[in-house]
């Protein structure tokens, strides 16, 4: 009889703990979190709270975003199963939200050693590797998974990111690709694909272009009006050489109300390149209305004014861009030589005559191109020689003889024979002069006002 009495106290008992687990899992499923902890804690000592219970407690927490709670009562959930790989990462996971990095990376690494195939421990892993930058690691552990699912597009992609941020982008390229074949109309990871061709572009121009665009056309198809997809179409034509195209894109993204800075930079650089300077203005002032110390920015509004109607604002402009930066002498030329421009529109010849010949002897890939602007400067005719003054005499004679010693000391660059050939004709007159004074040498003045002397014998080869 006591028995028989023990036995169905017992499974009384076994029943009532089984309905109030039930109760507990319905009010979890249904989000009651409020009511479920009320009931627990009202229940239960919390002394007394350990096993499944913590576990369902600590669910209840972290589905209300407190994590100090969740992590309190997933822990006893564990000590209660130290080998228990669900409550090893979810006591991980709540570690990490409370900034306990080194404690829910150690929790996470010991479920990794007990099943290294359990899926959520390595993916948790190849997170906190990647949130930390430990790219090496988090390329481990995603590969790892990959392995196994090799279909996976979410995989492929970790993958390629690991590579790309590994700074082996060629590799990526390839992670990239097969995930987009399987998952096309996946806009923003055809632009990350996109993005990683063209980074590769110098390698093989042609084919990373081609592809690119093949890429971008595909995923447009089924986001015809995704415009991360049209500023890469557009931004893919400019590398092109395609202006007009990108122009015209860029355009018609600005029109539709996209006022991001990518599509109006893209525009200016896109007319800029075309010398449509007039109808690019007003997109290369908001260019450079948004950050005013943007070199390039700066720089393409100055030209592009220099240009066309506000010279004076040009000149300021390329003032800024000086203060801007520490000039490379190529930066240097380049400035020098737009401010000639300048003045030389406005008539300003002294003055275009110095700023050219400061870019003259500042770059070493230009230097004869410079110096060909600057002997235009001086342009005569035989009729116009006697009229010549003594000054104006010397100046043209070296803005000619510099630009032919150029000319002889790049004998495999390309000449402008028109250039050459106009030199030397003003050359022969030179010549012509000298045979009538009998003397064997001449006097040049520089731009800058610097004097020097050049003998005939010189000013006959450089006529040759």
């Amino acid at each position: 009889m006591k028995r028989i009495i023990f036995a169905a106290f017992f499974s009384l008992t076994s029943l009532g703990l089984f309905s109030q687990s039930m109760t507990y899992k319905e009010l979890l499923l249904n989000g009651k979190n409020h009511e479920l902890i009320q009931l627990i804690l009202s229940e239960t000592p919390d002394a007394a709270i350990a096993g499944d219970t913590a576990h369902i407690l600590a669910q209840a927490y972290e589905s209300l975003l407190k994590y100090r709670e969740a992590y309190t009562y997933y822990h006893r959930w564990l000590n209660a199963d130290t080998l228990n790989i669900d409550a090893l990462n979810a006591t991980a996971r709540t570690a990490l939200q409370l900034g306990r990095v080194e404690e829910g990376k150690a929790n996470y690494l010991k479920a990794y050693e007990i099943d290294s195939t359990h899926f959520n421990t390595g993916l948790q892993l190849a997170k906190l590797h990647y949130q930390f930058k430990h790219y090496q690691e988090a390329y481990d552990y995603y590969y790892a998974l990959l392995l196994r699912d090799t279909a996976n597009i979410s995989l492929l992609t970790n993958v390629g990111d690991c590579l790309y941020q590994m700074g082996e982008r060629w590799d990526a390229q390839y992670f990239y690709e097969e995930a987009v074949s399987l998952n096309k109309e996946n806009a923003s990871l055809s632009i990350t694909f996109i993005n990683t061709l063209l980074e590769l572009r110098e390698n093989e121009p042609r084919f990373f272009i081609d592809h690119a665009m093949s890429v971008c056309d595909t995923a447009l198809r089924y986001n015809p009006k995704n415009r991360g997809l049209l500023q890469g179409k557009a931004m893919i034509h400019y590398l092109d050489n395609n202006f007009h195209a990108c122009d015209s894109l860029m355009r018609e993204l600005i029109a539709t109300g996209d006022s991001s800075i990518v599509n109006f930079r893209y525009v200016s650089l896109a007319c800029y390149n075309q010398n449509e300077y007039f109808n690019a203005l007003p997109y290369m002032e908001y260019y450079y209305q948004n950050d005013t110390t943007n070199i390039e920015a700066v720089m393409m509004l100055a030209v592009s004014l220099g240009r066309t109607y506000d010279r004076k604002r040009a000149l300021l402009l390329l003032d800024r861009v000086e203060e801007l930066i520490y000039p490379t002498q190529e930066q240097v030329s380049d400035l020098a030589f737009q401010r000639g421009i300048v003045h030389q529109a406005n008539r300003n010849i002294a003055q275009a005559a110095s700023y050219y010949w400061q870019a003259a002897q500042a770059s070493s890939l230009q230097r004869r191109d410079i110096l060909a602007r600057l002997m235009s400067l001086y342009p005569i005719s035989k009729n116009q020689w006697e009229q010549t003054g003594q000054q104006e005499y010397d100046k043209r004679l070296f803005v000619n003889v510099a630009y032919l010693r150029a000319v002889n000391r790049m004998p495999s660059d390309k000449d402008n024979p028109t250039n050459v050939a106009y030199a030397q004709s003003i050359l022969s007159l030179y010549l012509e002069d000298m045979f009538f004074k009998d003397i064997d040498r001449v006097q040049m003045q520089t731009p800058d006002g610097i004097k020097e002397w050049i003998t005939r014998e010189e000013l006959e080869k450089l006529s040759k």
